[in-house]
């Protein structure tokens, strides 16, 4: 789940979004990665979005959505249009069909928004719209995009999330080294890593001694020094 303070900065995300750019309703997702693979969070937060949307999306239309997450990042797209993807889709009829859902629940048109942390997607933002008319041509998407990922790059999860990368690439931490190497700069002992992180004792040793060696340091209050000062 996430923390309310994040929760509630990606809603006025939306609010701000659905007002400033007239668009019907909106979706903002966290993006976090499970198997090397780009995943949405379960629980984003919406202005106006039509009830059971999501739980509907979830069932039936996520695999034929032609904005689907992994695609944009794959493609390291910035900014996903259905109105394009109708234009230059080679499958057609996928794109006929999530279109089919999307007027099952009142919309004709979407646009998302894909932010990024360097090379890293780290947020996604979907648009819906009612009507006919669809989305303005003259809204300078990619300028929108720009103006989001600015003011989500100061977010305090994007933020740690940059620092715990930098700190891996410096000091060649792995994911669960680095969550081990927080813990200690905490001050926890051993028994209290294995406990937090629901692994053996002799594991919490391992990682420990791992961790020591590839800082170059012999004591666990030189681990915290050196996170400090990354």
């Amino acid at each position: 789940m996430l923390p309310i303070a994040a929760h509630a900065s990606s809603r006025r995300c939306c609010f701000f979004l659905t007002g400033a750019l007239q668009t019907s309703a909106a979706a903002f997702f966290w993006i976090d990665w499970a198997d090397g693979h780009p995943v949405a969070d379960d629980s984003p937060a919406t202005a106006f979005l039509a009830p059971n949307l999501l739980a509907h999306y979830k069932e039936s239309a996520a695999e034929i959505d032609p904005l689907n997450l992994s695609l944009l990042v794959s493609r390291n797209q910035k900014v996903g249009s259905l109105a394009k993807r109708r234009s230059d889709s080679p499958d057609r009829t996928s794109v006929e069909r999530y279109e089919g859902f999307l007027r099952f629940h009142g919309y004709e048109d979407e646009i998302d928004l894909v932010m990024w942390d360097g090379d890293l997607p780290v947020a996604a933002i979907a648009l819906f719209k009612k009507g006919r008319a669809g989305f303005e041509s003259s809204v300078q998407w990619p300028a929108v995009q720009r103006f989001m990922q600015h003011h989500l790059s100061f977010h305090p999860r994007i933020v740690l999330s940059r620092e715990r990368r930098h700190l891996q690439r410096r000091c060649g931490l792995t994911a669960r080294e680095l969550e081990v190497a927080l813990l200690m700069k905490s001050g926890a002992s051993n028994a209290a890593i294995a406990e937090e992180l629901g692994i053996g004792l002799a594991t919490a040793r391992t990682h420990v001694v791992n961790i020591l060696g590839k800082l170059g340091v012999r004591r666990r209050a030189q681990v915290g020094a050196m996170l400090s000062h990354s």
